[in-house]
């Protein structure tokens, strides 16, 4: 077809019959996918959830959604001037897209670096007295009054800031940074999808070549937590969670589960990839693992909005600041309901069932949803019901965890 400046159809050059193309059938499961979608409410965010066995994604959520019908005939200025000053951005791919700080999350890779260094291990024992002094600076644990005499798994199920601020400072960040690397973050998942970020792992040699600066041990400290200089992918996460899941394997997600012709002749069936085997031993693999339990299914443990009675859960919660507060006085007006929800900070859950056998990771961001026991728990929550079909009124339990990080 020959066109003018304008875009005015002047003639057609040549003419080819249609052809019908190659049928691709998606891994997402469409009851998984609306379950997550609606459990996300009006919340802005992310969620994915990856079979820890094959790699293969079974839902992948970005919130808010919007109407790509409105592109089909053109979108009017009205439409996509509110697409794109919406600070919620509707229009960015969260999953692959988003970075964001993990939080604690993390805590995850820097319990598994620890035990695999020799620098602590399931009975190291830390006095949490609610802060820490490096210099002349002090780190605070999100519990004031601290959390007293703390463990591997009690700092897991509880989120002792305190426990992970010190290990850290034996562990050192390189070797923090190396594990998060075999986790599979810092670098692209290699997703079909065209736009993935590979957040953010710091190294020495990263500050050295990027600020001319070295690194000190109050910002290992800091990136031992999730925050600083450490940012994630959702869809990273959900690998990373997989891994710890399924015995350390990272195994490249995938969206396509087989092409065939249209007469239904096979053309591609994906196979699983595994990227890499996490060099962590097994035995201190499965301490780590062990406390993950506890943080949804003990008493005190912060993930205990996705305690089932059937199926066992394991998962981590997260909360990430999204603007640093230099004070006490900051801090508690962060918590306020009148904050200004571009200041609040972001909630975030990762998790995989059954704890005993894995088959599903599920990994979820809530942005400004300031904690990831109340946001982004409830959300993975629904998901696990639908996967492993619990009916509502049998999944409720009882469970005196902890509303905070």
């Amino acid at each position: 077809m020959e066109v003018d400046v304008r875009g005015k159809q002047m003639r057609i050059l040549q003419t080819r019959e249609p052809r019908p193309g190659h049928r691709v059938f998606l891994t997402l499961d469409r009851d998984l996918q609306r379950a997550a979608e609606q459990a996300f409410g009006d919340e802005s965010g992310a969620a994915v959830v990856m079979d820890v066995r094959t790699g293969e994604i079974l839902a992948y959520v970005n919130r808010p959604a919007f109407d790509p019908a409105k592109f089909a005939t053109g979108i009017s200025q009205k439409d996509w001037q509110a697409l794109v000053n919406d600070p919620r951005r509707p229009l960015q791919d969260k999953v692959i897209g988003g970075m964001y700080p993990p939080g604690s999350t993390f805590k995850i890779v820097t319990a598994l670096a620890a035990l695999q260094a020799g620098v602590a291990g399931p009975r190291t024992t830390v006095d949490c007295e609610g802060e820490i002094q490096i210099g002349n600076r002090i780190f605070r644990c999100w519990k004031k009054k601290g959390h007293g005499r703390t463990n591997l798994k009690k700092a897991l199920r509880e989120s002792c800031d305190v426990w992970f601020y010190k290990v850290a400072l034996e562990l050192g960040i390189d070797r923090l940074s190396k594990m998060a690397f075999d986790l599979g973050l810092g670098k692209p998942t290699g997703l079909i999808l065209p736009g993935e970020k590979g957040g953010l792992i710091p190294t020495r040699d990263w500050k050295r070549r990027r600020f001319n600066q070295r690194w000190y041990d109050g910002e290992t400290v800091i990136a031992a937590i999730g925050q600083g200089y450490v940012l994630t992918t959702p869809l990273q996460l959900a690998v990373m969670t997989a891994a710890v899941a399924n015995g350390g394997k990272v195994l490249k997600p995938k969206l396509i589960y087989r092409i065939e012709t249209i007469e239904g002749e096979p053309v591609q069936l994906r196979q699983t990839e595994v990227v890499r085997q996490v060099p962590i031993d097994p035995a201190r693999l499965a301490a780590v693992k062990k406390a993950l339990v506890a943080v949804v299914n003990e008493p005190h443990g912060t993930g205990w909005a996705t305690k089932f009675r059937e199926v066992l859960v394991a998962g981590k919660t997260g909360t990430a600041q999204v603007v640093r507060r230099k004070s006490d006085e900051e801090e508690e007006l962060a918590g306020k309901d009148d904050t200004p929800w571009r200041f609040r900070d972001h909630a975030l859950f990762v998790a995989y069932a059954p704890a005993d056998d894995p088959t599903i990771a599920v990994a979820v961001v809530v942005e400004h949803g300031r904690h990831g026991s109340t946001s982004a728990a409830p959300i993975a929550r629904a998901i696990f019901r639908t996967y492993f079909n619990i009916p509502e009124e049998d999944d409720t339990v009882e469970n005196p965890g902890y509303l905070g990080d």
